[in-house]
């Protein structure tokens, strides 16, 4: 079974602790084998990214000018910059009415997440997981090979767990 990560981060899941368990423990089980680690992506790392880009902008400081020209739409920006500054925590996020969630679709779809940028969140994940298989649970890194990662979003926020022998 693959093991779950949070949206768009290279976080492990809260509920997806038991299965690193149960993989540490086969391994521990059984020196004759290795694991390898493929991390992937979904289409909720793609809206994260773009949350996140657009959260990003929301928090930027800008001078006077630039105030006075968002002025008009300051409560949006504020609504929109507290629901998703809340996701970020991973904390429940204040609804949005109608027309801030409208804006909000806009402005992350205006946002492009590339291939590269979905390969390095994949990578960052299966490195996570063997940077926690190595410190946490002491195997040696000859027993975790990392595979290279899809470089698209057609998979989902975890990492795919192969055993085969070492060798």
């Amino acid at each position: 079974e693959p093991i779950g990560f949070v949206a768009g981060q290279a976080k492990i899941a809260d509920d997806a602790w038991w299965r690193i368990e149960q993989l540490a423990g086969v391994l521990a089980a059984s020196p004759a084998l290795r694991v390898e680690l493929a991390g992937e992506a979904s289409a909720d790392d793609v809206r994260a990214l773009q949350e996140a880009a657009v959260l990003a902008e929301l928090q930027q400081e800008k001078g006077f000018f630039a105030g006075l020209k968002d002025l008009p739409s300051r409560g949006t920006r504020k609504a929109i910059r507290e629901a998703l500054e809340a996701r970020a925590k991973g904390e429940p996020s204040p609804a949005l009415d109608a027309d801030d969630q409208a804006k909000l679709d806009e402005w992350r779809a205006a946002r492009t997440i590339g291939d590269d940028q979905i390969r390095a969140l994949a990578a960052a994940r299966a490195d996570r997981l063997r940077e926690v298989l190595t410190s946490d649970y002491g195997f040696g890194a000859d027993r975790i090979v990392v595979r290279d990662s899809a470089g698209t979003a057609t998979g989902a926020a975890q990492v795919a767990v192969q055993l085969a022998a070492r060798g």
